[in-house]
């Protein structure tokens, strides 16, 4: 069989991943927070804020919740960053209801019913892979998201995961439970001021326990995993091309009421780490009997595998992971086992 790679993704996955998404060869860590303590150098919570709420219909409940830096809504404890919602009625200082904070209560004078909590990073991401181990409240009503923001002209957004428990939003009538979550990608600006984006659906196993949940970002597609696994694999076509920044937040859904009986609900986020693809951009691959147990390298400049009367077999159990700026050939006799791995992707050589 001959079978030629250049931008997209295929992956025979025959076994489970890894637990983490970064647990392959070429991915090198340069960040990472434990939540261990408050690092207000790095995080910034939203406080006295409600999202731009009095620009919303008037029967959005989200006109009904602000975001504090309270300890009632944002903490560190036990190694991890908590975002807690209550229903408690709260009222901003008057000088704060404009609206870039509390605009809803400045429209209205009516206090809000609710409370959370949205913490922003102040590192910018831009490609690679950033991953967080959270979890995450089941009341219907909320939203609860992990994503990734660049809010100026021309706005661009990632959603790594929206959990909407109570809410259909998919168009194929699935109810969104503890089972299910949806993944976002947002293009609004710019010279003609479109609009582009896509929405998906997929499984995770009672995100109410730890998850980790991950995004791969490169030049041209997106690929999202749970516990290592891939759960959507989209392309984007390079529109995707701005620093974001990390933020995590619960907010309301619009899809359903939130009854104050069912509050306090909390996320709880035990770390988020960010990695880097290591690089060889100059080196080839060229080779009829290829030696798997040297695969798994960093991004080289080209491979091609196989040929006339050339037999390759990926060893029973292996996780294989090739990769290569200018396309992926492989030819000949080629077989991918049951209980193997093969993952193929490739993409422009950012260099280091």
């Amino acid at each position: 069989m001959k079978l030629i790679w250049s931008i997209l993704l295929l992956s025979f996955s025959l076994n489970g991943f890894s637990q983490s998404a970064a647990d392959v060869p070429g991915w090198v860590m340069y960040y990472s927070d434990e939540f261990d303590s408050l690092k207000t150098d790095s995080w910034k919570p939203a406080n006295n804020s409600d999202g731009f709420a009095s620009n919303r219909n008037r029967q959005s409940f989200n006109r009904k919740l602000v975001y504090t830096s309270r300890p009632e809504n944002i903490r560190w404890e036990s190694g991890n960053l908590i975002i807690r919602v209550n229903a408690e009625k709260y009222s901003c200082p008057a000088n704060e209801r404009d609206m870039y904070g509390c605009s809803a209560e400045g429209q209205s004078t009516l206090p809000y019913e609710f409370t959370s909590g949205s913490v922003e990073s102040k590192n910018p991401f831009r490609f690679g892979l950033i991953e967080a181990r959270v979890k995450i409240p089941d009341i219907k009503g909320l939203n609860a998201a992990f994503w990734l923001l660049n809010g100026s002209d021309p706005f661009q957004e990632i959603d790594i995961f929206e959990m909407i428990p109570g809410a259909r939003t998919d168009g194929l009538n699935q109810m969104h439970d503890k089972f299910v979550m949806t993944s976002n990608w947002h293009l609004l600006g710019g010279v003609d001021l479109s609009s582009e984006g896509q929405t998906s659906l997929s499984f995770v196993d009672d995100y109410t326990q730890y998850h980790n949940y991950a995004i791969e970002w490169t030049t041209s597609k997106l690929i999202f995993y749970v516990d290592g696994k891939v759960v959507r694999n989209t392309i984007h076509g390079g529109m995707l091309n701005r620093p974001l920044w990390p933020i995590f937040s619960i907010g309301f859904s619009d899809y359903l009421a939130p009854l104050p009986e069912n509050f306090p609900g909390e996320m709880k986020v035990d770390w988020i780490r960010a990695y880097k693809l290591k690089y060889d951009c100059g080196t080839t691959i060229d080779s009829c009997q290829y030696s798997f147990t040297t695969a798994n390298s960093p991004i080289l400049k080209r491979i091609s595998i196989g040929g006339s009367g050339c037999v390759n077999t990926v060893p029973q159990g292996a996780d294989i992971y090739l990769r290569a700026s200018e396309g992926i050939e492989i030819s000949g006799d080629f077989t991918v086992p049951s209980g193997a791995e093969l993952f193929l992707d490739s993409n422009p050589c950012l260099g280091e």
